[in-house]
């Protein structure tokens, strides 16, 4: 399975994970705003925890397509991604989740887990996506650090990853660990030391 920014966290989120034997993750994390690269953070907060809930509150939902800024998101999702909590469970489908089972599933992932970050990524830094990967606690996990640089280029950010142009680079990191659970010699980047 490949899940990129929350789609890494909804990874550990559903009802089947303990049925994915592979896991890649590409700037996962869930968006606390401490964790967004500081030169970029004040921004980024404003963006996503003020203006993105008050035009929510004010059309009932955020219309993301007509603004040029994602898709149109419902009320709920914002709110969700919004409250500024350093704990998933502290948010409102944390807090649900957390009510009904007693604790959060990411543990029921077992998979061989490999998460990616890029470093000119201002919402996948490493204490962000350090926070997610504490979560999967059934199976092992590598955190892979990848510069540009590494990979010729002079930036990624945070959604290039699965566009064209990094199919030579990028893409076959992830297919490798999906077929075989490691990285493959020679990948770019570095190991980040987990605590």
């Amino acid at each position: 399975m490949v899940g990129h920014s929350f789609g890494g966290c909804a990874a550990g989120l559903g009802a089947s994970g303990h049925l994915i034997r592979h896991l890649v993750t590409v700037g996962a994390q869930f968006a606390y705003w401490r964790d967004y690269a500081p030169a970029h953070r004040w921004r980024m907060f404003g963006k996503w925890h003020v203006v993105m809930p008050l035009v929510t509150l004010v059309c009932g939902y955020f219309p993301g397509k007509r603004l040029g800024w994602l898709e149109d998101t419902p009320a709920g999702v914002v709110r969700d991604w919004s409250t500024p909590t350093s704990r998933y469970e502290k948010r409102p489908s944390g807090r649900v989740i957390h009510a009904r089972h007693r604790r959060l599933p990411f543990a029921n992932v077992t998979a061989k887990t490999l998460a990616i970050s890029i470093s000119d990524d201002p919402y996948g830094t490493i204490p962000a996506i350090e926070r997610l990967l504490g979560y999967f606690t059934g199976g092992t996990t590598t955190h892979l650090r990848i510069e540009p640089k590494d990979i010729g280029e002079e930036e990624v950010g945070h959604f290039a990853f699965f566009r064209s142009p990094y199919q030579a680079t990028l893409w076959p990191i992830a297919l490798f660990w999906l077929q075989n659970g490691e990285l493959a010699p020679y990948t770019p980047g570095r190991r980040v030391p987990r605590g």
